[in-house]
């Protein structure tokens, strides 16, 4: 036993000094992270999925989703290319790895549905991928890509609903097939000399041994609308789910269902979501669960609200009862299923309105559950589709813009914080208990987490825990409507920025010279500023009078972030957002062809994203112009507060970023501009408390209340609020209680919750050159 022991103390010893020899040649581990990036990143070895469509006419759009027809045909394709691998090495990584480098967003399904005519001029220039696979579900557009060659003479996949000797059934296609598709392209480039290390290389990474089995889940699928995106994200990751288990067994319609049952199934798929990813993240670090759910609420265009009601007039009565009986449903829908309260006519079904009303809005579901499951499928998130009863918020909407369009200015604070209130109790309301549990426990946690929003509705405002869910949450929102724009939404792949490219900014302001705003923005800048060095020479303004002048300003700049400094305006009849220009309103839309934004776009302007009408807004329009996420307002804003907000942004961008950026694995826009939201919220409300409840503090304890605010918020605590009232009652020898009660008074509505984060600003992934 002795020398057993002796034996294995002189193991010990080698072993230290063999780790000590390991350790002094370790690579940096930022390196390599950076090398593995940069492996992931290689766009070769990625799939893309070409889903081609007839040109198309916006004039076509489908009335209630706005959703042109070619995306309408393309929304099944779109379903089953969520489930396939984004990389020809995914099949072979596990799953926990996948989503790690999806998490980091350096692995990305590309799914692109496309004109048939713009494909074929990218097959003529060619694409970085080497793998690309079209489907198609039409015998004209089949006949099209059966002719179609590519101009690198790389071979690709043609999988087709339609019968024809050129191409892969879709009945057959696979994920073997898709791999036997795969080896073929290995085997063309390895005719030559140039591409065969990059095919022995990818080849090491995709043995045989490493190939990933389907999984077996205790999980029903029953792929109804509601269920699908969480049925296809368990999937794609590798999860094969269990018998059939329909939500409606057989067409039916003009049956009341039970709406309890459809919220049990989703919450049943939502909870297998969340507890297989949490064994996924299990060695992986926390702050990369970017959304803990995405909830969605689908709706339809605004006018429809105001103007149902007088549809169909020159119909003869028949044709107009069963019309109207189908509008009413799709208008005033409250739950998962259709209702058709006193239509007892038989014969209504076969009408030829009546069933194209309903094919439109099946349509319309079949693509916005598309869009849900892209989401989903991409980071494991689960998805609650709450009731579209949630929209029956809209009337307390509109009212409440009123009123904040209106410039009253006695007791105006309280009645928006009482109308507020209103609007975020209502949204309470209308959803559903079980979802409330599983929305509010994440609030239990003791660090921020993420949430994403596709509504049309203001759910930021919904109270959570004693906060707004966009102020609880890290949150980001993606509008339903225009249908077309919410599908790119879905389908595009994160932008990484360097922070030197952060750090270069485009101010654009335009006011009349004898506009006391005119300079209040870059007064904010310049006093936030003063003590970063040259950060405020990286900042650029440029005065533009004309649309002309904008253009150009837009033409000369290669940076990411672009502030609009100028005024809003909103018109009420058709519910459209622009902002002002020369003393004249804009319409962004009709920039589309002559300019483009950067990934980046911050309006300091009143209504770019009106709350009552938001589906033709500045912020839509922004994104069809090239950005990735918008920062922008849903009703009027104070000018002083809205510099100071932009001067503590330009702050947070060069002070806060760089700090951050050496001690996490990942920093998003989304974190930077919702820890600023936080950070102004708190000192917007010890404001109002001092100015309508009287608090006493002094400028000394003020300061001291909103560092422990501000360093609660920027270490990400869960608690950053508890921390902020029990520092403010302190300070003002209140009981936190009372300061409690006159925050829920006075401030429900600061210029804080006016401002949205749309678009995906958590796939705005910010990294440093130095890493």
């Amino acid at each position: 036993m002795l020398q057993a022991m002796r034996t294995r103390k002189q193991k010990q010893t080698k072993s230290k000094k063999n780790v000590s020899a390991r350790r002094a040649k370790k690579p940096d581990l930022k390196q390599s992270r950076l090398l593995a990036g940069l492996v992931v990143l290689d766009q070769r070895l990625k799939i893309f999925y070409f889903i081609p469509h007839a040109p198309q006419n916006l004039e076509e759009t489908s009335p209630f989703g706005w959703y042109t027809p070619g995306l309408h045909a393309s929304s099944n394709m779109i379903l089953s290319a969520t489930i396939l691998p984004a990389d020809v090495r995914e099949p072979f990584s596990g799953p926990e790895h996948v989503l790690h480098f999806r998490l980091r967003r350096l692995l990305w399904r590309n799914v692109i549905p496309i004109d048939i005519t713009a494909l074929q001029q990218i097959a003529q220039i060619g694409v970085e991928s080497l793998f690309r696979v079209v489907q198609t579900n039409d015998a004209e557009l089949a006949r099209a890509v059966d002719s179609l060659k590519f101009a690198d003479g790389v071979p690709f996949l043609h999988v087709s609903s339609v019968e024809g000797q050129g191409h892969l059934s879709d009945s057959e296609f696979d994920l073997d097939r898709l791999l036997e598709f795969v080896e073929s392209v290995f085997t063309h480039l390895s005719g030559t000399s140039e591409w065969r290390p990059f095919v022995n290389a990818t080849k090491d990474a995709m043995q045989a041994a490493n190939r990933q089995l389907p999984r077996s889940l205790d999980l029903c699928q029953s792929f109804h609308n509601v269920t699908t995106p969480n049925e296809l994200a368990l999937m794609s990751f590798g999860w094969r789910l269990g018998k059939d288990d329909p939500l409606v067994p057989i067409a039916v319609t003009n049956v009341q269902g039970d709406p309890q049952k459809y919220i049990d199934r989703i919450c049943l798929t939502a909870d297998m979501v969340s507890s297989e990813r949490k064994k996924l993240m299990a060695n992986l670090p926390a702050e990369l669960l970017d959304n803990v759910y995405l909830i969605s609420v689908p709706s339809v265009h605004w006018s429809h609200y105001r103007e149902w009601r007088g549809q169909g007039d020159e119909l003869t009565a028949n044709d107009r009862k069963a019309f109207m009986a189908a509008y009413k449903n799709a208008v005033q829908q409250s739950t998962y299923f259709d209702s058709f309260d006193g239509v007892t006519d038989p014969h209504l079904l076969e009408n030829k309105l009546f069933q194209m009303v309903m094919h439109m809005r099946a349509a319309d579901h079949r693509c916005y559950t598309a869009g849900l499951s892209l989401l989903s499928s991409a980071t494991l998130t689960p998805v609650l589709r709450l009731e579209p009863k949630v929209n029956q918020v809209r009337g307390q909407l509109k009212i409440l813009a009123h009123c904040a369009r209106s410039n009253a200015r006695i007791r105006s604070q309280y009645k928006l914080s009482r109308l507020a209130r209103v609007v975020g109790q209502r949204m309470h309301d209308l959803v559903d208990q079980k979802f409330l549990i599983r929305i509010d426990q994440p609030t239990t946690e003791s660090r921020i987490q993420g949430l994403k929003v596709v509504s049309d509705v203001p759910l930021e405002w919904m109270p959570c825990g004693g906060l707004p869910l966009g102020l609880r949450y890290d949150l980001s929102r993606i509008p339903v409507l225009p249908g077309n724009l919410f599908l790119i939404h879905c389908m595009m792949p994160p932008v990484i920025i360097d922070v030197e490219t952060l750090f270069d900014i485009l101010v654009i302001r335009s006011f009349n010279a004898d506009d006391p705003l005119s300079t209040l923005l870059e007064q904010a800048i310049n006093h936030a500023l003063k003590e970063s060095g040259n950060a405020r020479n990286k900042i650029r303004f440029v005065d533009v009078e004309t649309e002309e002048d904008l253009v150009n300003a837009l033409s000369t700049f290669s940076g990411a972030i672009l502030v609009f400094d100028g005024h809003g305006s909103y018109e009420d009849r058709f519910g459209i957002g622009t902002f002002v220009v020369g003393g004249k309103p804009v319409d962004v839309w009709r920039l589309k062809y002559r300019c483009q934004f950067p990934p980046i776009v911050i309006f300091s302007a009143c209504d770019t994203h009106p709350l009552d009408g938001s589906h033709s807004s500045c912020a839509n329009a922004a994104f069809t112009l090239g950005a990735r996420t918008v920062l922008a307002t849903s009703l009027p804003i104070n000018g002083g507060l809205a510099a100071m907000f932009i001067g503590r942004l330009m702050l947070r961008i060069f002070e806060f970023v760089p700090i951050a950026l050496k001690h996490r694995e990942i920093l998003t826009w989304r974190e930077v501009i919702s820890g600023l939201l936080r950070m102004s919220y708190t000192s917007e409300v010890t404001r109002l408390l001092i100015r309508h409840e009287q608090l006493s503090i002094t400028d000394a304890a003020r300061d001291h209340v909103q560092f422990a605010a501000n360093t609660a918020i920027n270490n990400r605590q869960g608690d950053w609020f508890e921390t902020y009232l029990k520092a403010l009652a302190r300070a003002s020898s209140t009981h936190v209680n009372d300061v409690r009660e006159m925050v829920l008074r006075w401030a429900p509505l600061t210029d804080a919750h006016k401002y949205l984060q749309l678009g995906s600003p958590e796939n705005v992934v910010i990294t440093s050159g130095r890493e």
